[in-house]
């Protein structure tokens, strides 16, 4: 067959997802795009826009149960987030579990919300010195991709190495096993070669994603690219319209100008689907902290904040609450995982309203 009469998948997906549009009730692009329209015409959109991650509603971080992705949606809109990355795992939307009909009714659920879908988490690990797990890793990553495509999502975000967490008796997730089993799991493995491995995934990756149309967007995160110098030189030296970069802040060096350099360095072009995260308290005058701020240890989001409006970041930021969470000496409950995912919009768009013109 000729190249000329043959589709692409890019080609292919379009034409079909119009087929399709039955299996979710009438959901078609032109409708989307028109319940967008409307949605953004209601409410002035600010080129920084916030997200809510649904790791934070997973049921692994706090005494609770995990929330379906349609009650993060809920949430999402009922405290202002003007839209949602979903994780790309089980409960949530794990490719085992879906398919394009179950994607496309939830594409059409977040577009009657009018929450953009900013993206979808990997969670991948492309650095093992054991091709199956690699191949295994890659397979993964090819079905997200088109579950984003599927579901309208701007970008798959990804890890060189992400390590994971392990699950304690009482449903708990933990980091502390799955992170020392990637430094001495394999001991006489070098970086270089994690590099190289990563290297060669990322590109098949990208080939993926230029077909469906998707942007991958590469954090710099531990371990391996931790520091967005490292990140960077990865995303260059593979070189594709369909590779950026997420700059998670929490895991950048504070200094207020390594923040400035990092956002600066990046630019524009590579920027991509950034995250923040942290816990919050109301102050007695209505002020949003980030908890555990003093004079000595400042809080330096307003500094990112004002660095991306100074490139003309336009995008979203993604709020995570990944880590246990506990009040006091118990772990919290959903009514306080609630609580922080209210807190945490409030605060960014705060940060937003004042630095961005």
């Amino acid at each position: 067959m000729s190249s000329k009469s043959s589709l692409n998948r890019r080609e292919f997906l379009e034409k079909s997802s119009k087929g399709t549009v039955g299996l979710a009730a009438g959901l078609t692009a032109a409708g989307m795009m028109s319940n967008k329209t409307k949605a953004q015409g209601r409410r002035r959109r600010s080129p920084i826009r916030v997200s809510l991650y649904t790791i934070t509603y997973l049921g692994v971080w706090y005494d609770d149960r995990a929330l379906t992705l349609k009650e993060c949606m809920d949430r999402a809109r009922e405290y202002g987030y003007d839209g949602i990355e979903f994780d790309g795992k089980r409960p949530h939307i794990c490719p085992l579990d879906q398919d394009m009909k179950k994607c496309l009714e939830l594409r059409r659920y977040a577009e009657k919300l009018g929450l953009e879908i900013s993206g979808l988490a990997g969670n991948n690990n492309f650095t093992s010195p054991i091709p199956e797990q690699r191949w295994n890793e890659l397979l993964m990553v090819r079905e997200q991709i088109k579950m984003a495509s599927y579901l309208g999502a701007k970008t798959v975000r990804l890890f060189a190495a992400w390590g994971g967490t392990t699950i304690n008796d009482r449903g708990i997730a933990e980091y502390g096993d799955a992170r020392r089993s990637w430094h001495l799991g394999f001991p006489n493995v070098t970086d270089e070669q994690r590099w190289k491995w990563c290297k060669e995934c990322l590109e098949e990756s990208v080939k993926c994603a230029e077909e469906y149309g998707v942007t991958l967007a590469f954090q710099n995160h531990a371990p391996l690219v931790a520091d967005y110098k490292v990140a960077l030189k990865m995303v260059k030296e593979i070189s594709s319209e369909n590779l950026k970069m997420s700059l998670d802040a929490l895991s950048m060096n504070q200094d207020p100008e390594y923040i400035r350099a990092a956002v600066s360095e990046v630019g524009r072009d590579i920027n991509v689907h950034h995250h923040f995260g942290g816990e919050f308290d109301k102050m007695p005058d209505g002020r949003i902290v980030l908890r555990g701020t003093t004079p000595e240890r400042k809080d330096n989001t307003p500094v990112f904040i004002k660095a991306l409006a100074d490139i003309g970041y336009n995008g979203h930021l993604a709020y995570e609450l990944c880590h246990q969470f506990r009040i006091g000496n118990r772990i919290g409950k959903l009514k306080d995982v609630d609580e922080q995912a209210a807190l945490a919009v409030q605060y960014m768009k705060n940060i937003i309203s004042e630095n961005v013109t």
